[in-house]
């Protein structure tokens, strides 16, 4: 993940997406509830007689089944999607209370594009004047920073790479 889309990511539309899967959970439960008492229960009790009674009460049972499975299916969503954004709201806060600690020492973290970043030291000439005395920092402070910030991201990389290789696989289960 890169840093700046990690860093300045709006979860509006995936805060959007989590609630409107949230409606779709609780319409299909109720939906599957409605379909296993009122249809299967009803055609379970029912006095079926002639030749399609079975296959009618069988395909009334399968149906029912269907919105059970629908909603968990739906529910599933629900929960990946919440769970990657809790995720990936709690690294992005981690990525950002890192950088600011960072520039409390002049050390500046920037987007290079195409994945990368860089550290650097910084002492701007305006503060270099007599009696300012810049946060003390090193090579050590560098890298350290450095680390921690690849660290942030690879966690909400494989956080963001799982959860689509788990969606894909929902999708890649059903025709529909």
């Amino acid at each position: 993940m890169d840093l700046d889309a990690l860093r300045f990511a709006n979860f509006k539309l995936l805060d959007d997406a989590i609630e409107d899967w949230g409606h779709i959970v609780r319409n299909l439960k109720d939906l599957a509830g409605d379909a296993e008492k009122g249809l299967h229960q009803a055609a379970n009790k029912a006095d079926w007689a002639g030749e399609n009674s079975q296959v009618t009460k069988e395909f009334i049972g399968k149906t029912a089944g269907e919105f059970q499975d629908a909603h968990s299916q739906a529910q599933t969503i629900h929960y990946i999607l919440s769970d990657t954004a809790g995720e990936l709201k709690g690294y992005q806060n981690q990525l950002n209370g890192v950088i600011e600690r960072g520039l409390k020492k002049n050390l500046t973290v920037m987007d290079t594009g195409k994945g990368t970043f860089t550290v650097t030291m910084n002492v701007h000439p305006d503060r270099a004047a007599s009696g300012y005395t810049p946060p003390e920092h090193d090579a050590h402070d560098v890298t350290a920073l450095r680390d921690e910030v690849e660290n942030i991201l690879r966690k909400a990389t494989e956080s963001d790479t799982s959860a689509k290789t788990v969606l894909m696989a929902l999708v890649d289960q059903t025709d529909y």
